[in-house]
């Protein structure tokens, strides 16, 4: 696992390295990160790892893009709210924005504004989806079907 520092010495090695400042970085799952110190509480751990993100984003004027667990209880929900979210609720206030997605039908994907530091919250948007067809280049084309 890596940590926050970690993240920001590969940030700072790409720099000095090969003169590339990222300004997105996605980090596959912070909730796996590792902690800088030892925790009484596992919660106290994604605090920290939220906090030193909003932190790295902010010294480093760069948007950092990651996912989070939600309780089982938003299983089957339609619509991702604040009090879905696992573990530690405190991570909503080391964000910008943060997005609940579901998948209420075969072709729809929902997106919540779950959290939102400077307007309005609590609103979604269905997305169609297109399963069969991908974006190339902006054109729409047809994806093959594997054979099982």
């Amino acid at each position: 696992t890596f940590s926050v520092k970690q993240l920001e010495s590969l940030i700072e090695k790409l720099e000095i390295d090969v003169f590339y400042s990222p300004i997105l970085v996605v980090v596959d799952y912070a909730d796996l990160m590792r902690g800088e110190r030892t925790y009484r509480d596992t919660r106290d751990k994604y605090d920290e790892i939220f906090s030193d993100l909003r932190q790295l984003a902010a010294r480093r004027k760069i948007i950092i893009f990651t996912a989070t667990r939600t309780q089982r209880a938003s299983i089957g929900k339609s619509n991702k709210r604040k009090d879905h979210v696992s573990e530690d609720i405190r991570i909503m206030y080391h964000v910008d924005y943060m997005f609940g997605l579901s998948h209420p039908t075969k072709d729809v994907i929902r997106v919540d504004v779950v959290a939102n530091r400077t307007g309005e919250e609590n609103v979604s948007a269905d997305v169609k989806i297109k399963l069969n067809v991908g974006l190339v280049f902006g054109e729409e084309v047809e994806l093959e079907k594997k054979e099982k």
